[in-house]
């Protein structure tokens, strides 16, 4: 979790005040969300930059450590270079400093924005003073020099824009050893992620998440499909970044987004829990997801209903606020219909 006041020394402007802050705030909110035709086009100046960093930052940052959990802890074990494209202020590049060993890590932010790949040298060489040598900051893929060691490519809200061909092309161009999505969490994204995912799968890639069975056809990948697999963080931020956010009228305690991780280097792991893919409903006496796993040897989807009598208290309150993308155990109690399962987590 960052606060605020981490952020505020190296942002391109510190001396931002709120008022201004939370202004340029609405208005990047709308070019994201309501004029995204403008996206493309925006001009962005340094209070921009400032007020975005300040802000979506802390926001977007829990997506990477939401991901980070849901991966075996030595998965990134022995990475020796990061490049993070479409970097913005850094934030998955920060994370990934937070949250994980990086001892003779290279990192190469890339990013087309002057400013923002500014505001990410900034920020990241004044967290991180003692890596400066570590941190490059480039415009373009081409400028990183051959790989040394295990590589990671991380795509942060990048392919939504790059589109499949840009984004293949990208990655075979790479050669990283593990691949690494964190994009919006809509439909237009999930038709490119799935693209995505058949091309890595017949060069030998394995999804480590959110698949099950990593390898396996994604029981969403159908011609007319209208739904789409994407995960949900829900909880709270740092009480400074809650502040702007409701000073802004921004809501981030609850935030949809598709991550996705690859690597050629290891097989799928063997399991029998089972991914949640939605929240469907919450009774009285239950409550029902649907999950994505392996049955029959092959990926599907199926409706778990958890009778709340068979829960603690504890366990009642941690279900409701439970994100979507998480990993369940469960024993099979009673199969209510072909599609619909009465379970009871695993101790």
């Amino acid at each position: 979790m960052i606060d605020f006041d981490r952020l505020r020394p190296f942002l391109l402007k510190p001396n931002i005040n709120e008022r201004v802050l939370t202004s340029r705030l609405g208005e990047i909110k709308k070019v994201y969300t309501s004029h995204r035709e403008n996206l493309l086009g925006k001009k962005w100046d340094e209070f921009d930059v400032s007020s975005y960093t300040s802000f979506y930052l802390p926001t977007n940052y829990q997506k990477f450590a939401f991901i980070k959990e849901q991966l075996p802890p030595s998965f990134f074990d022995d990475v020796s270079e990061v490049i993070d494209f479409g970097t913005g202020p850094g934030t998955y590049t920060l994370a990934y400093l937070d949250l994980l060993p990086h001892t003779n890590v290279d990192f190469f932010c890339v990013d087309n924005n002057d400013l923002m790949l500014e505001q990410a040298q900034k920020l990241l060489s004044g967290l991180y003073p003692s890596l400066k040598r570590n941190l490059q900051f480039v415009k373009e893929l081409k400028s990183i020099p051959p790989k040394k060691g295990k590589r990671l490519l991380l795509f942060g809200n990048s392919i939504n824009e790059l589109g499949f061909q840009s984004a293949w092309e990208m990655i075979q161009g790479s050669d990283c050893d593990i691949l690494m999505f964190i994009e919006p969490g809509t439909s237009e994204v999930f038709q490119v992620v799935s693209q995505l995912r058949k091309s890595l799968i017949d060069k030998e890639f394995v999804c480590h998440y959110p698949c099950v069975n990593g390898v396996a056809k994604c029981p969403l990948d159908f011609v007319g499909n209208k739904d789409w697999c994407h995960q949900v963080w829900r909880g709270n931020h740092d009480e400074s970044v809650e502040r702007l956010g409701q000073m802004a009228k921004l809501d981030r305690k609850v935030m949809p987004f598709i991550g996705h991780v690859y690597s050629k280097l290891s097989n799928s792991e063997t399991t029998s829990a089972y991914r949640v893919v939605r929240f469907l409903r919450e009774t009285k006496f239950s409550f029902e997801w649907q999950v994505c796993g392996e049955f029959e040897g092959k990926n599907a989807l199926k409706d778990f209903e958890v009778m709340k009598k068979s829960l603690s208290k504890k366990q009642i309150k941690e279900f409701k606020r439970q994100g979507v993308g998480e990993k369940i155990s469960v024993n099979k109690l009673k199969e209510m219909t072909p599609q619909k399962w009465r379970v009871e987590l695993k101790n």
